[in-house]
C-alpha cells in the first residue's frame, strides 16, 4: 500500500463506486472510470451504513474498483468508515483494511478524524475505542 491517510488532501480526481442505482444517482461507473482526466478511482464501502457484513460486501466493491483500475490504468483508493461505528464492532475495521491490503489498493483513507467524536450526529457509539482501532491499523501497517 502506498499510503494510509485520514483525509484525501491530494489533488487527484476520483470516481467513487458504491452502487450503481437510484440511491447514488450514478449508473455508469465504467464510463466515469474511463475518462482520461480521471487518474484515481475508489469507493467508500461503508458496510455499517448499508447494514451488510464486511465480507462479501467490501470484497465485491473492492474487486470492482481494482478491475476498473487495471482496465483503465488508474490508481486506487478506498475509505474505511470511522463514523457511526456500532459499539463492539470496531474490530471489523481490521477486516475491511485487510481486504483492501489483499486487493492491492494504493491508498486507504479513514473518515473521519477522532472517529467523529466532535460531531454528535455521526459520532461512533464508542468514539475513543474506534479511534484507538484506527490508530492501531495505521501504526501496524506503516511502511507496507
Amino acid at each position: 500500500m502506498d499510503r494510509i491517510i485520514f483525509f484525501d488532501t491530494d489533488s487527484f480526481n476520483s470516481a467513487v463506486y458504491e452502487f450503481e442505482n437510484d440511491l447514488t444517482g450514478i449508473y455508469d461507473f465504467e464510463n466515469i472510470s474511463s475518462l482520461p482526466s480521471m487518474d484515481d478511482i475508489g469507493s467508500d464501502p461503508y458496510w455499517y451504513g448499508w447494514n451488510k457484513p464486511v465480507s462479501p460486501f467490501v470484497d465485491e466493491v473492492t474487486e470492482k474498483i481494482v478491475n476498473l483500475s487495471k482496465k483503465y490504468g488508474k490508481k486506487t483508493h478506498m475509505w474505511l468508515q470511522g463514523f457511526k461505528v456500532p459499539k463492539e464492532r470496531e474490530e471489523e475495521l481490521f477486516e475491511g483494511y485487510k481486504i483492501f491490503e489483499r486487493s492491492g489498493i494504493d491508498t486507504v483513507l479513514f473518515w473521519g478524524v477522532y472517529a467523529c467524536k466532535h460531531i454528535s450526529s455521526i459520532a461512533c457509539e464508542d468514539s475513543d475505542k474506534t479511534w484507538e482501532t484506527i490508530l492501531r491499523i495505521v501504526n501496524e501497517n506503516k511502511g507496507k
